[in-house]
């Protein structure tokens, strides 16, 4: 498995299988000089995908969508958000996976505002 490198947009995201610590985000404005952009009112969602663009069969897409994960706004004005993970979610065959992350306004506009590759790797502990 290749370490991770970006390839698309957004950043390759790399956990240790079994870890259960949130992936966080700081979402920047980017017409503002990636200052810190105010998500309050906003909603986020990681899904973790075993496919880079999966065939819709839903909503949700079926099949190979192994996590989809609301995020918890942390400190709005600094844009930062965590996905936290449970145990059964965070337990996954180390390899390569995709993610993206959308974005919903508070007028309900969804923005991908990444898309990646999501990394488990081999832990030494059970």
């Amino acid at each position: 498995m290749a370490l991770c490198d970006t390839d698309l947009f957004g950043e390759c995201i790399a956990r240790k299988r079994g870890d259960t610590a949130p992936d966080k985000i700081f979402v920047t404005d980017p017409e503002n000089n990636d200052a810190p952009l105010d998500v309050t009112g906003f909603s986020f969602k990681l899904t973790v995908n075993t496919e880079q663009d999966p065939d819709p069969v839903g909503p949700p897409i079926i099949g190979t969508e192994i996590a989809s994960i609301n995020g918890t706004i942390t400190n709005p004005s600094g844009g930062e958000v965590e996905f936290p993970w449970l145990p059964g979610e965070a337990d996954q065959i180390p390899e390569d996976y995709f993610y993206d992350i959308q974005q919903i306004d508070t007028t309900g506009r969804i923005l991908t505002i990444a898309k990646e590759r999501y990394q488990f790797q081999q832990d030494v502990s059970k």
